[in-house]
């Protein structure tokens, strides 16, 4: 289904209950303008507030509200070019920074639960970085941790079947969870417009993330540092909160120095001896092996 978006914005609707899993809690549209530019949403959506983004709790907990990035073109005044000014729409992946559109930094769907290695290899390989938004390595576990978690059971639909995924004490059956992060827990803001960075600038703020913009203060703060420090310990208490379920954490830093994150991952993983830090290629490839042997057992959730 297609969705006209035009110039103004026009906020509409409210929460829409005992519906299916993907409907969205809020609706946004563009009246009417001279030229028409249609897309589709591709299924993003935004963070729950804490501790549902710390948690596995399903859809009938409290639905998840659609992504949807609002056009910046009339924020900032005809001289001023904001950071997502849109029509024209550009959602390629190739567009990185200069992508336009609703739908900006949303990548490929979850692959969920499947027995089919050819379809697991696929994902993968369609797997790229996307830009903007920021990084929230948390948010990534947590999806992580609902394809594998029962509450979850009979939602995924497609190639997953409806007996997945399985109980947690399940007979002969492990849960594992691997993340990977090539940065920090950080806001991001694209310098080529408006709002400028955080704490500078004339319209200090930063890119729409999965927890809104900065200035949102959706996290309880409108600071960049104390942002991130909250995003880490929401992070932490995630992390401890699968630990509980008996999941079994890898966490791997790749090609990253930062320290207090590097920690972060350590912590994360269930042992020590769970964390890798890997500065290359080759020793990123030797970390999988080296978990793939670890494991009888192994379920892959991208």
């Amino acid at each position: 289904m297609s969705t006209a978006y035009r110039h103004h914005r026009l906020v509409i609707g409210g929460n829409i209950r005992n519906k299916a899993i993907y409907l969205f809690s809020e609706v946004e549209f563009f009246e009417e303008a001279d030229e028409d530019v249609e897309t589709v949403w591709k299924g993003c959506v935004e963070a729950r507030p804490s501790p549902l983004d710390e948690s596995d709790d399903p859809p009938s907990v409290e639905l998840f509200t659609r992504h949807f990035w609002p056009t910046t073109i009339n924020d900032f005044g005809d001289d001023e070019r904001g950071d997502n000014d849109w029509p024209e729409i550009d959602e390629r992946n190739e567009a990185r920074n200069e992508g336009t559109g609703p739908n900006l930094g949303c990548g490929p769907p979850i692959t969920s639960l499947t027995a089919e290695k050819t379809k697991v290899l696929a994902a993968i390989d369609e797997m790229q970085s996307w830009s903007r938004g920021g990084t929230h390595a948390n948010l990534g576990l947590a999806w992580g941790w609902r394809v594998i978690s029962p509450r979850w059971r009979g939602l995924w639909g497609g190639d997953t079947p409806d007996n997945l995924p399985m109980d947690y004490d399940a007979p002969l059956m492990d849960k594992v969870a691997i993340v990977l992060t090539d940065g920090t827990n950080v806001y991001y803001d694209w310098p080529g417009g408006l709002p400028g960075r955080p704490q500078s600038g004339s319209f200090p703020d930063t890119d729409y993330s999965a927890y809104g913009r900065l200035s949102e203060g959706r996290l309880g703060t409108t600071n960049q540092a104390a942002a991130v420090v909250e995003i880490n310990n929401r992070m932490s208490r995630l992390c401890q909160n699968m630990k509980d379920e008996g999941i079994v954490i890898y966490a791997i830093t790749f090609q990253l120095n930062d320290v207090a994150t590097q920690n972060l991952m350590r912590n994360c993983a269930t042992d020590s001896e769970k964390y890798y830090n890997s500065p290359s290629n080759e020793e990123l490839r030797a970390t999988f092996v080296a978990i793939g042997n670890e494991l009888t057992n192994l379920r892959i959730a991208e």
